[in-house]
């Protein structure tokens, strides 16, 4: 088991987490690997920022249990009244903008 430490911001928190990835599956190629660690991580992220969004504060050494992804997410660090770094602004407003174009550009694909 490897221990995966990450981060999720929302609004003006920020907490960092960390999960326990299992070893690697002996059946799939590198690419494979790289692909379902980033499948893991982007469920776990999901699964952090909706958890947020719906609890009024978070507790260092909470402990939480995401049966999407099969994973104990255990916070280890918050950050209140948070301000984001440039690169983190810039990469929020692109984010805001992709999914402001997701539904059209679905549209042209379905045309």
């Amino acid at each position: 088991m490897r221990t995966i430490q990450t981060s999720a911001i929302i609004g003006k928190i920020k907490v960092f987490y960390e999960y326990q990835e299992d070893e690697k599956s002996n059946t799939l190629t590198q690419l494979g690997q790289y692909y379902r660690r980033k499948f893991i991580h982007s469920n776990t992220q999901r699964f952090m920022e909706s958890y947020l969004n719906n609890k009024l504060e978070p507790t260092i050494g909470e402990v939480i249990n995401s049966d999407k992804t099969n994973y104990k997410l255990k916070i280890i660090d918050v950050i209140f009244n948070y301000k984001r770094t440039t690169d983190e602004k810039m990469i929020y407003k692109l984010e805001k903008e992709f999914l402001k174009q997701k539904p059209i550009i679905s549209r042209n694909k379905t045309q």
